[in-house]
Formats: structure tokens, C-alpha cells, sequence
């Protein structure tokens, strides 16, 4: 079963722990800040007049002073499933008449189709069961040649964390991550077309154990899954999984990270025989 016929998260879980994490998010949002600038040197080469853009999980707006200035004039709405990191982020970024905060669903967006210029989306898809519907749902809003252009997390992330924990227990204990060619064919399913996507690799050191569930704590990327541990983790346990992560000589946490960035075109359909057409030389990979 791939990922994305399962339901693997729970969605009141996952609300509620960036609920509780939005208020430490700021602080601790190195890989989101990271991949936000790296999407924003993705977006200036691309030529597109803008009059309406969504950022869709958009967690504390980070975003919003790079669009009013790139796009002067612009219709900003931020679409984020927590309510407190909406709230923090209105006191902080001190929306102006034409930004807006808005508490949704991602896979049910009230906003009205063809209404968007540019989709913006920073790691939402980790958190996604449903990257097909997600797909239609950002399809249908966009305007004809609008833009959607998003990150996230691929398959080869968290691979040391993994196999720690792989030899303690049976659970899950890290999210379930998208293969590019699992959004290639999603998004080609979607009529999001002419799709570029390309692959960074980041890896993370840790002076302890603390910092790096900071990090995740904040994200609120702790488990949320179905079938996680169902108690408590032992100390013991917990231990012998931090002792194997440790780097022996420096005593230090090494973390890595595969992430796809990738953009795709609202194009319209075809008259004629109604189907899509992907050039698959455009699809790239950067190690």
C-alpha cells in the first residue's frame, strides 16, 4: 500500500501538536526557515504577475515580508490547520489590510477555483495522507498557468533514526515520506503539468539530544501516526536509541535530511482528447 492510499495521520493530533508548538516555532524552525529561503531562490528566476498568492501551511507567515515586497500589491492568505500559530504570527508579522489569516483544511481550501496566482507551500506535504487530493484541491483553486511550488521531506530522511529505532521495536516512529515519483505522477494526475523537481541533501549536527527534539518538538513533527507506540517509551529504551546515534569520537548527533523542492503549471486541458502530457526530461534531480 503506497503512502498516499493510507491514512496514516491523525489530523486532531497533528493540530494539536502545533498548537503546542507554535509559540517555541520561531525558535526553533532552523529546517523550515532553511527550506523557505531555498524555495524563495527557486521563485525569483520564474516570471509571473501575481495579484493573488496563498502560502498553504504556512505556520508563523515567514513568508509574508518576501511576497508584499516581491509582489507589491498582492493579495497574501496564509492557510494553516493551527490556530495559534496564526495568531502568533498576526502579532508578529503585523498582517496589513491585504494579508489574511486563514484556519483551514488543506484538502478542503474555501476559497473559490481559479481564484490563485501562485500556490506556496513549505513542508506541508510530510503531513499530507492524500497528496492526490491534495493536488486537485490546489489545482482547482489556481488560475489557468499558475504556479504551485513546494517543498518536503523525501524518503531518505532520518535514515540513522530509523534504523535505531527499527532495532528496539516494531513501531513507527518517523512520518512516512513521499518519493519524487510519487508526486510526479500525483501532480501529472492533478493537471499540475510541466513539474521540475530537484533533490538536496542537508545533513544536521547535534551537540546533544535535547536540541534535536527541540527542533522536532517545535515543528511539531512528533509522532502522529496511527499505528505509533501505543505507551509511553521507556528511558532505558529511549537511551540505548540516543547511544546508537552518537557519533563515537565527538559524541555528537548527526541527522540527515534528503529534500525534494519541485514546481509545477496549472496548464488547461486540452480540448480536444482531455488528457495531460508530462515531459519527463524536465523532471530533475540535483544530488
Amino acid at each position: 500500500v503506497s503512502y498516499k492510499q493510507k491514512k496514516y495521520f491523525i489530523e486532531r493530533d497533528i493540530k494539536r501538536r502545533f498548537d503546542n508548538a507554535a509559540f517555541a516555532f520561531n525558535k526553533n524552525d532552523f529546517i523550515y526557515r532553511h527550506c523557505s529561503n531555498e524555495l524563495i531562490e527557486r521563485l525569483k528566476p520564474i516570471s509571473i504577475q501575481s495579484k493573488n498568492i496563498l502560502d498553504l501551511g504556512s505556520a508563523t507567515c515567514v513568508m509574508n515580508k518576501y511576497f508584499i515586497n516581491s509582489y507589491k500589491g498582492c493579495n497574501l492568505i496564509n492557510l494553516d490547520l493551527s490556530h495559534k500559530t496564526l495568531k502568533i504570527a498576526k502579532k508578529n508579522q503585523k498582517f496589513s489590510s491585504n494579508v489574511f489569516g486563514l484556519q483551514a483544511n488543506a484538502y478542503k481550501i474555501p476559497l473559490k477555483a481559479n481564484s490563485m496566482d501562485i500556490v506556496f507551500s513549505n513542508m506541508l506535504l510530510p503531513w499530507i495522507n492524500d497528496i492526490d487530493a491534495l493536488f486537485h484541491e490546489v489545482r482547482r483553486i489556481l488560475k489557468n498557468n499558475g504556479l504551485f511550488i513546494f517543498s518536503t521531506l523525501g524518503p531518505k530522511s532520518f535514515v540513522t533514526l530509523t534504523q535505531a529505532w527499527e532495532k528496539e521495536d516494531e513501531y513507527k516512529h518517523i512520518n512516512p515520506l513521499f518519493h519524487a515519483d510519487e508526486i510526479t505522477t500525483a501532480l501529472h494526475k492533478s493537471g499540475l503539468l510541466d513539474a521540475v523537481l530537484d533533490v538536496d541533501y542537508l545533513n544536521i549536527t547535534y551537540q546533544n539530544i535535547a536540541k534535536l527534539y527541540r527542533d522536532i518538538t517545535a515543528m511539531g513533527a512528533r509522532n502522529c501516526m496511527r499505528d505509533r507506540v501505543p505507551s509511553l517509551i521507556g528511558k532505558n529504551k529511549f537511551n540505548r536509541v540516543i547511544n546508537k546515534l552518537r557519533n563515537n569520537t565527538q559524541d555528537r548527533i548527526e541527522i540527515n535530511l534528503q529534500i525534494i523542492f519541485g514546481h509545477a503549471w496549472s496548464i488547461a486541458r486540452s480540448n480536444t482528447n482531455q488528457e495531460y502530457y508530462l515531459d519527463i526530461s524536465q523532471i530533475k534531480k540535483r544530488q
